[in-house]
């Protein structure tokens, strides 16, 4: 008797979330499909941005290490392969009120190597996954035998039109980024039916607040300050500073 085939599996959402999750399947032999609007390829909130020679991570700063053993055993297998390293270094709490620096005891922190969106890129590249990178998802279509379709516009650079584009059947969809639930410009239109099972709980558990990041480089030989990273306190505008040349 011929083995039945793989399930197919689209994942919507290229952040560490759905590159996390799509590389766990494609390992236990899933046919997985990854799906981003992105241009760059995949990181969502793990994103790194290069300019003029620099390279800033600009979203999450870091991964905390894991108490669940589960995820400590995880995150040992991307250290093991060189996506994941120890971010080590001097870390405190600078009081906007008096300008002072206060150290915090050492602590393990852990970031992509060489960046942060390195470890999402070395996830989704797991084999057995397919990359669907500038590929809106527009609406998903459930068919009869409960199998799913994916709509959307495959995007170009410059002034070339989108691609109307439709890829399936999967067994099943997951989407691995809450903007596909709450409107706009990822919002993604799930049907009557899949919107009344997910939308209300998604959307009612979940808030919004945006997040500026400023991205700043020193000349060569200006004095450094001498910590990776420090939390703000007493100042509304300033919450964090790292020193991205101090990341492994």
């Amino acid at each position: 008797m011929a083995a039945a085939p793989p399930a197919k599996v689209a994942v919507v959402g290229a952040g560490l979330a759905g590159a996390a999750c799509s590389s766990q399947l494609a390992v236990q032999g899933t046919s997985v499909s990854l799906f981003d609007m992105g241009g760059r390829g995949p990181g969502g909130r793990t994103s790194t941005r290069r300019q003029s020679g620099y390279q800033f991570d600009h979203g999450c700063q870091y991964i905390q290490p894991a108490q669940d053993n589960r995820l400590q055993d995880l995150f040992k297998h991307w250290q093991d392969q060189g996506a994941l390293a120890e971010w080590k270094g001097s870390f405190g709490i600078v009081d906007q009120s008096n300008r002072k620096y206060r150290k915090e005891e050492e602590r393990a922190l852990l970031v992509g190597k060489p960046s942060m969106d390195s470890l999402v890129q070395h996830l989704a590249a797991q084999q057995g996954i397919q990359q669907h990178w500038a590929f809106k998802v527009q609406r998903l279509e459930q068919l009869k035998d409960g199998q799913w379709l994916v709509h959307g516009l495959q995007r170009h650079p410059g002034d070339d039109p989108d691609d109307p584009r439709t890829e399936g059947p999967f067994n099943a969809v997951l989407l691995a980024d809450i903007l596909t639930c709450q409107g706009g410009v990822g919002s993604v239109d799930l049907g009557l039916d899949a919107a009344e099972k997910l939308l209300h709980p998604v959307g009612k558990a979940s808030n919004k607040a945006p997040c500026f990041s400023l991205m700043a480089a020193l000349h060569v030989g200006s004095q450094e300050a001498g910590i990776a990273a420090a939390s703000v306190t007493g100042c509304d505008s300033l919450q964090w500073i790292a020193c991205d040349t101090s990341k492994p």
